[in-house]
């Protein structure tokens, strides 16, 4: 569903596209809707 419930310890997988010129270089960090993310 749109606003679905991810349970503790489970994981979720979603796609996007983007669009970048310049530094191509892995981010440092990063963080989505405020929480920090990992790159792997």
């Amino acid at each position: 569903s749109y606003n679905g419930t991810i349970a503790p310890g489970g994981s979720v997988s979603f796609g996007f596209q983007a669009n970048h010129t310049g530094n191509t270089a892995a981010p440092t960090s990063f963080t989505l809707n405020g929480s920090p993310c990992t790159t792997g």
